[in-house]
């Protein structure tokens, strides 16, 4: 599990994901199971947003968002479902991943 000692509570957190990098001919299926989970009544219930993002040269960028720390642990005794866990064995086929896990500490007001 990632430190989350950094962490503020009623704040923003951010779990961002890099380090896939795939070819054009890959995106639809990547596209497809991450639809999939997007989709999912796992996912539905959480209290998280993401956006899955890809440069020109095909680097896979996840940014997922909770309103603030507690929303963040309340999702973690969520996530083990069996949508979560079939998007997990699927991103092993495109290699490792980095992780971040961040915290805002001085958040937009737009959102």
């Amino acid at each position: 599990a990632p430190n989350m000692e950094h962490l503020v509570d009623d704040m923003p957190v951010f779990f961002i994901v890099t380090g896939h990098q795939i070819k054009p001919e890959q995106q639809k299926d990547y596209v497809a199971f991450s639809n999939e989970w997007l989709a999912s009544d796992c996912f539905k219930s959480l209290e998280h947003t993401g956006d899955i993002a890809i440069d020109v040269d095909g680097n896979v960028t996840h940014v997922v968002r909770w309103p603030s720390k507690q929303a963040y642990l309340r999702d973690q005794e969520k996530l083990q479902c069996d949508a979560f866990k079939k998007m997990g064995e699927q991103w092993k086929e495109y290699g490792p991943l980095n992780i971040q896990l961040l915290t805002s500490i001085a958040p937009s007001q737009k959102f």
